[in-house]
C-alpha cells in the first residue's frame, strides 16, 4: 500500500529538571499526533521518548540521535511557544524549517485560524499535503487536562503564596526594625538634652 506520508522532524523545548521537562515532552506529543492527524507526515521525534527514560547527562548522545533524524527528513517543524538551545541546534543541521514559534502557542490548541492557515501554506509548499479523508480528532480530544500540568499549575500558585506570605512577614520585620530604630533614636535625642 503506497503512502503519501513525508517524514517530519518536530523540535520542541525540553528544559532541566522535572516537572518542567515532563510538561515539555507531553506539550510536543500533542504538538506530534496534531501533526499526524492533519497532516501526511510520520512525525519524527524519538527525543520524547528517550527523554522520559534518560537523565539531562544524555543530551549529546540525543542530539546525536536527533541529528541522524534530520538527516531523513526534508523539514524540521520548530514549535513550543519559543526557540531553545536545543532547537537552535537542530534548526542548524535542518536542510528547511518551519518555524512556528513566533506564535508563542504551547499547544497547537493556542493556535487561531490565520496562524493554522500559515502552517498549512508553508507545508503545502513543502509537498506536505492536509488530510481530508478522515475525520479529525477534536483538541478536546488532543488536549485532555493533563494531570501534571494541573499539579505544576497548584504548585506554582503554592510557592507564590508562599513567597507573598515571605514578604508579607519580611514586610512587618522590616518595620518593626523601622520602628525599633525610630524609637532608639527618639531616646538617644531625649536623653541628650
Amino acid at each position: 500500500m503506497p503512502t503519501e506520508l513525508r517524514y517530519l522532524y518536530v523540535a520542541h523545548p525540553l528544559g532541566y529538571g522535572l516537572p518542567t521537562r515532563e510538561l515539555n515532552r507531553r506539550k510536543a506529543a500533542v504538538w506530534c499526533a496534531w501533526l499526524a492527524d492533519r497532516y501526511y507526515v510520520a512525525p519524527l521525534c524519538t527525543w520524547i521518548t528517550l527523554a522520559e527514560v534518560w537523565p539531562e547527562t544524555k543530551r549529546d548522545l540525543g542530539l546525536e540521535i536527533d541529528h541522524a533524524l534530520i538527516e531523513l527528513a526534508p523539514c524540521v517543524f520548530a514549535c513550543g511557544g519559543r526557540l531553545s538551545e536545543g532547537m537552535r541546534i537542530e534548526c542548524g543541521w535542518a536542510r528547511d524549517v518551519v518555524d512556528v514559534t513566533h506564535f508563542h502557542a504551547a499547544r497547537p490548541d493556542s493556535l487561531v485560524a490565520s496562524e493554522i492557515e500559515w502552517i498549512d501554506e508553508k507545508l503545502s509548499r513543502r509537498g506536505i499535503r492536509r488530510r481530508i479523508d478522515t475525520p479529525r480528532m477534536t483538541m478536546q480530544q488532543l488536549t485532555a487536562p493533563d494531570p501534571i500540568e494541573q499539579e505544576l499549575r497548584e504548585l506554582t500558585e503554592g510557592v507564590r503564596a508562599t513567597m507573598r506570605r515571605a514578604a508579607i512577614q519580611r514586610g512587618v520585620e522590616r518595620a518593626i526594625l523601622l520602628l525599633a530604630g525610630a524609637t532608639a533614636a527618639m531616646v538617644a535625642s531625649m536623653l541628650a538634652t
